[in-house]
């Protein structure tokens, strides 16, 4: 019998070279005859290649553990014959327990949601016996909920006898916030930019929103048929739900090659299931190539003894798969030495930094990110100094690629430490949030849209009948002082501040978009020519005023006084920012012809051609902070009584209701820039221009309704001066009755809206039943119930908004007349 015996498990040789060789050593006594030992076998084996492997598949290992922490997925295996439970790092710092706690199932249920015990451990030991498990539930840590995502793969032998099993832990607590948010803007279905549809009992969908029908063009399906977004098991769902509480159920569906995580909400109180989609393909693919990649990763280590000359290539093609991920990953990921220079980063963070990953390396941060460098290397040196990871910072500046479009990126800063625990580098993850945070200032600035329409609803009625009654007997007072011309310039200033009321409130009117204004294919060149002269006598003498246009085609859908208010207000802002030093006032007109994925305004512009309109001033400018509320409605940043804070919330308004955009550049001491992008309409039509040619009149008979006095003395007066024979009423009842005695003394009503008793609208549809053919003339000072479309469904013939002018009361009433309304 011949015993072998190891010598040394570390053993070191020196070849003459120098080179030092790791060998695995043992040996063998030699025996004699008579049994003793007569000498000693030594053998040698060169092991370099196995340590060398080994060296690779444990640094491989701690890439791995990385990953984990960058992607917040965590790892465990269980294995039920040695009742052994581990867990990776990352599924430590996810749950919250120190590294090396005995761990058992019972520590991990005590940290689950106390609501979600019950269902966890049913499902668990449901996986045991050989169900899937794949759960999303919550955890307290530190106080804190959490969501995770959990899913097991179970390992039994031949005859069906559980071994042992693996899985993952993903920390969800972000995706869940973001389904939340995605649950908050579809009550704002134009802002969402994930599908959203809303269905009844019978699993009949009664809203579509347009994200859900772009997602079904986009694969070059019907954009009718949303039911895809539906999950397979809906009428499951409602026939199962006791349709009195509320209730929320989370699936996945695939639409071809894209996958979406689907919210189905019941709502009791309306009687309907909302389902709220958001696109989780690449997510989903991530997730998957991890599992993948840790999947194979357990099986070369099961095998590593058995095959230890492979091991080099399984390490080296581990490392290949790691590198795969981190340049797939759908975020940006970055490493960092304690000098702050680049030490790898993955294709889509250095594709926001504007240029290639290779290009990247060796090179410091600032010299790759100077605008943001400030802010990055602070946080930097918080991690190297404290050991502490910074997570959820939010950065805004210029993105490197596109150097016009400002955006916003969310930023996580982990340190990368050493087996003793010291700093070595620093991994940062970069996810973009532009969109969102474009969401949220869009949501904030309808909210206070809103607001405004509301306040100019309520007061424009009044107000313009009141504006009626001074422009009315103003022009009336005019006409009988004709050879007083100290009275007559006294009354012409009344009309013009008259004048400026009316069109405040038209401004106020316009920004909520609770007026419209009829629009035509418009030219702009000869318009914007005609205000820069009007500008012109307007503006100081100080300030000089520069008008070029290179535009080639210039015709938008507008109405002439959209323009020129967009034009006005800016201009007028200009002119006060430069009304102490002059300066000059730069107009200019260009083509733009936007293309799919230019820089040129940003992801909020349709492609297609547009006319950009330029106001750029040498004024004293303006900070940051002002920059941002500078088309707030009320912002002012003048003297009380030098401004209304209105003039460019209107431009605002006007332009977006244009279905354009408008941008901001100023900096302190230099001037502003506003650009106005508005879109292109292809026709060669041309509007007819109509000129006034006096004051028409005639010798009718008209009954003319308002419940106010002042209002029905200024038209009875009017109408007689113009030769009309008028029966004048405030009480719209009498005015039925008197009407419905002799229809035959009237040849036309006028009739105000908003009255007592019987509103205009009901009046006109009585007076229609009295008489068929009598025209109608409806009056208002402003309603959201009446527009000029619903009137002439009633049988009225002109729609005026007051205050109204003597002329534009004598064309409407020879129009109706004339049968020309």
């Amino acid at each position: 019998m011949t015993i072998s015996v190891g010598l040394a498990n570390h053993t070191i040789l020196i070849s003459k070279g120098g080179t030092e060789i790791p060998i695995d050593d043992s040996a063998a006594p030699i025996k004699d005859e008579d049994g003793k030992t007569a000498g000693v076998v030594l053998i040698f084996r060169d092991i370099t290649e196995r340590k060398h492997a080994e060296h690779l598949l444990h640094r491989n290992r701690i890439d791995l553990e990385r990953s984990q922490e960058v992607g917040q997925i965590g790892s465990w295996r269980l294995d039920i014959k040695r009742d052994v439970l581990t867990w990776s790092d990352e599924n430590y710092r996810m749950f919250g327990v120190p590294k090396g706690t005995p761990l058992t199932y019972e520590v991990f249920l005590a940290i689950v949601h106390p609501d979600d015990r019950r269902s966890v451990d049913t499902q668990w030991n449901a996986g045991l016996a050989g169900e899937p498990y794949d759960i999303e539930h919550r955890i307290v840590v530190n106080g804190q909920t959490k969501w995770v995502r959990e899913k097991a793969y179970m390992e039994f032998d031949d005859a069906g006898e559980l071994l042992g099993g693996f899985g993952i832990t993903q920390d969800i607590t972000e995706r869940k916030q973001a389904e939340e948010n995605t649950k908050h803007l579809a009550s704002f279905p134009s802002l969402n930019p994930n599908p959203v549809l809303e269905v009844d009992l019978s699993g009949a969908i009664a809203f579509c929103n347009a994200a859900a029908q772009k997602v079904l063009e986009d694969e070059e399906m019907d954009k009718g048929e949303c039911k895809f977004f539906c999950p397979t098991d809906l009428a499951a769902i409602l026939r199962d739900w006791d349709k009195t509480s509320e209730l929320t159920v989370g699936r996945e569906i695939a639409i071809k090659n894209r996958v979406f995580g689907v919210t189905v909400q019941l709502v009791p109180r309306f009687g309907v299931a909302r389902i709220y989609a958001q696109e989780i393909t690449k997510r989903k693919r991530a997730e998957e190539a991890l599992l993948r990649a840790r999947d194979e990763l357990e099986l070369r280590v099961q095998k590593r003894t058995a095959q230890l000359r492979e091991s080099e290539k399984m390490a080296l093609d581990r490392m290949r798969e790691i590198e795969t991920y981190y340049h797939m990953a759908p975020i940006g990921l970055c490493i960092l030495d304690t000098d702050l220079h680049y030490l790898r980063i993955n294709e889509l963070l250095a594709g926001w930094n504007g240029m290639p990953a290779s290009e990247h390396v060796g090179r410091a941060l600032r010299e790759v990110i100077p605008r943001l460098a400030d802010q990055a290397e602070r946080i930097a040196r918080q991690v190297i100094e404290t050991g502490k990871p910074v997570t959820n910072v939010e950065m805004t500046g210029e993105s490197l690629d596109q150097s016009s479009i400002r955006k916003t990126w969310l930023t996580g800063w982990h340190p990368r430490k050493d087996s003793a625990g010291s700093v070595v580098g620093i991994s940062v993850a970069v996810q973009e949030i532009t969109q969102q945070r474009d969401l949220e200032n869009q949501l904030r600035q309808s909210q206070k849209m809103e607001a405004i329409g509301t306040l100019a609803g309520g007061i424009a009625h009044d107000f313009n009948n009141m504006l009626a009654a001074i422009l009315g007997f103003t022009e009336m007072a005019l006409e009988d002082v004709a050879d007083r011309p100290d009275v007559k310039r006294n009354l012409q200033n009344v009309s013009k501040a008259a004048m400026r009321a009316r069109d405040l409130v038209k401004q106020i009117l316009t920004f909520s978009r609770k007026t419209t204004h009829e629009r035509n294919p418009l030219p702009l060149l000869p318009l914007i020519n005609e205000t820069v002269q009007l500008l012109r006598a307007s503006i100081p003498a100080t300030i000089e005023i520069k008008f070029t246009a290179t535009a080639t085609s210039d015709r938008i859908l507008a109405a002439p006084i959209e323009i020129q208010q967009i034009l006005m207000n800016l201009a007028t802002n200009a002119s006060l920012a430069m009304q102490e030093k002059g300066g000059t006032l730069d107009v200019s007109l260009t083509d733009i012809n936007f293309e799919p994925d230019s820089p040129v305004f940003g992801a909020n512009v349709s492609p297609g051609e547009y006319v950009q309109l330029v106001v750029k001033d040498t004024g004293t400018g303006m900070s940051p902070g002002v920059m941002k509320r500078v088309f707030e409605p009320f912002f002012t940043t003048r003297e009380a009584g030098r401004g209304t804070g209105m003039g460019l919330s209107v431009v605002y308004g006007i332009v977006k209701d244009l279905q354009g955009t408008i941008t901001v550049e100023s900096e302190l001491g230099v001037g502003s820039t506003f650009s106005v992008l508005l879109p292109k309409v292809k026709t060669d039509v041309q509007t007819e221009v109509v000129r006034p040619v006096g004051i028409p009149g005639g010798n009718e008979g008209i009954l003319f309704v308002d419940d106010e006095e002042m209002l029905v003395e200024w038209g009875r007066v009017t109408l007689e001066r113009l030769g009309y024979k008028v029966t004048a009423m405030t009480d719209s009842r009498e005015a039925l009755k008197a009407f419905s005695n002799d229809p035959s003394l009237f040849d036309l009503v006028i009739t105000d809206h908003a009255m007592p008793q019987i509103a205009g609208a009901q009046l006109a549809k009585k007076l229609v039943n009295v008489r068929e053919d009598i025209p109608i003339i409806l009056c208002t000072g402003h309603s959201d119930t009446i527009s000029s479309e619903s009137a002439g469904e009633i049988g009225v013939r002109e729609f005026l908004t007051k205050p109204v002018s003597k002329q534009e009361l004598a064309d409407a009433v020879r129009r109706a007349l004339d049968g020309k309304g």
